[in-house]
């Protein structure tokens, strides 16, 4: 999400820009620093997307092809223009669990896959809301990652990977069935969980800025708990341009597909948000290559949008050592099955006299 506009106060060009980094899996350990939120004491799985079909490279293993689809939901308002409303949804996603080590501030180490989950799908949908009599603009980022058909867990390497393939019906090896135990009582026996990792980052022309919650703390590459409040954005004299508030809704709805193979009755559970170190994360180049890589590109929208602030992009934005703050949002009530949530961003705006937005 990249959003460019004048500040309500002093009319100045601004920047915000939230990046999605990835899904992370996690399990408390005893030693666990934040319950309930990944960390350098936990078992950790990054989850990346793949863009391969599987059963060319392993054609006698019961993996899944990539078949991967992407929908856009286009830009729409209501009447009065103050209302816009846009999203991409990303279904039957085929990802790549890999065991990774947050090894103290400067680096992740990562080791071999630690399997392949497919999901449903991973939505994200956005609504605008335009108040120019108080010149805000809040925007709700609804994240709904769906439910877990497929994990299969890797038990050792031969050459090949020895795995052990969970469904809604059982686990399987080789394509005989072993258990009776599904992905969802698998995932919910080791207790394992799911975050959001994303990072913001802010640029201004002629001013630095610098973020707190509402608790007064810094949050630049620290490690905060913001589950109940929310972080403000500030320019360095002060004035406010933006706000994270996850406080507004601290609960997410999970989705029992167990229970409820429609998956219409959610159960509500508390949501947990922090900051984190960026550097465990930033300084890992094989872990997010394709992420900085693609980074690379976002600046270039501004070429058209506001040509002066593209060189200051350049510099930040494509480089997540330099991110505002990296958030963790986690759902510790998990079991492979459907999450949705919902963050409220809220943008202070100059008043325009342009019809159109």
């Amino acid at each position: 999400m990249l959003l460019r506009y004048k500040t309500a106060t002093n009319s100045r060009d601004a920047v915000v820009a939230s990046s999605f980094l990835m899904l992370m899996a996690f399990n408390d350990s005893v030693n666990s620093v934040y319950p309930d939120s990944p960390d350098r004491n936990d078992t950790l799985w990054a989850s990346f997307s793949l863009g391969l079909n599987l059963q060319q490279i392993f054609p006698n293993a019961s993996l899944p092809a990539f078949n991967s689809n992407s929908q856009v939901f286009p830009l729409t308002s209501s009447e009065d223009g103050l209302t816009w409303k846009w999203g991409m949804k990303y279904t039957n996603l085929t990802a790549l669990w890999i065991t990774a080590h947050i090894a103290g501030e400067t680096e992740t180490d990562t080791n071999r896959p630690w399997g392949l989950a497919t999901y449903d799908e991973l939505t994200f949908n956005y609504t605008l809301s335009i108040d120019p009599d108080t010149h805000e603009a809040t925007i709700t980022q609804d994240y709904v990652i769906g439910r877990i058909r497929d994990l299969w867990a890797f038990y050792g390497w031969f050459i090949v990977p020895l795995y052990n393939h969970f469904n809604s019906t059982g686990c399987y090896r080789y394509g005989a069935k072993i258990s009776d135990e599904t992905v969802y009582d698998h995932l919910d026996t080791h207790d394992v969980k799911m975050s959001i990792v994303s990072f913001q980052t802010s640029i201004m022309l002629d001013r630095n800025t610098y973020c707190i919650s509402s608790g007064g703390q810094n949050v630049t590459d620290n490690e905060v708990l913001v589950s109940n409040s929310s972080i403000s954005t500030y320019a360095d004299d002060g004035e406010k341009i933006f706000n994270a508030s996850f406080g507004v809704k601290e609960t997410y709805n999970l989705f029992n597909y167990t229970e409820d193979l429609t998956e219409s009755t959610p159960d509500t559970y508390d949501a947990v948000t922090r900051t984190a170190k960026i550097g465990g994360y930033a300084r890992n180049r094989d872990l997010f290559d394709f992420h900085r890589k693609f980074a690379q590109y976002v600046p270039l929208i501004l070429v058209h949008m506001y040509p002066q602030l593209f060189q200051r992009a350049k510099e930040s934005i494509t480089n997540m050592t330099r991110a505002d703050y990296l958030f963790m949002i986690s759902y510790s009530n998990y079991s492979g099955y459907r999450i949705e949530h919902d963050p409220v961003y809220t943008v202070y705006f100059a008043p325009t006299s342009a019809t159109i937005p």
